[in-house]
């Protein structure tokens, strides 16, 4: 009989394992009343970590029609666009985003 005690002992811990994942898996896939559930978390988190301050200064460099008219037509060279965010870098930038698809030739 401990033998069989044992096994309804494995089937019930991997029952409790199974249904922990599948709770995990629907709570992060955000379906059904999960979606509520994890959203309210997800503020309550925000709200745990308290307001950030926004920088002082941000600045958006932006391709216009001054900038074509100025380094060229557009596309520019690769070479071109590191030369500007080595510029960006110089200058203290302490983030950098570029929108720009890279095709390969």
């Amino acid at each position: 009989m401990a033998v069989r005690r044992k096994k309804g002992k494995s089937i019930h811990i991997a029952l409790g394992v199974g249904l922990t994942a599948l709770v995990a898996l629907l709570f992060f896939l955000r379906l059904g009343p999960f979606e509520s559930v994890h959203s309210k978390l997800y503020d309550l988190s925000l709200r745990a970590r308290g307001s950030l301050s926004a920088p002082q200064e941000v600045v958006i460099v932006a391709v216009d029609d001054a900038s074509v008219a100025s380094l060229g037509r557009w596309p520019w060279p690769r070479k071109k666009t590191a030369e500007l965010i080595d510029l960006l870098s110089r200058a203290g930038a302490k983030a950098i985003a570029v929108d720009v698809v890279f095709l390969s030739r």
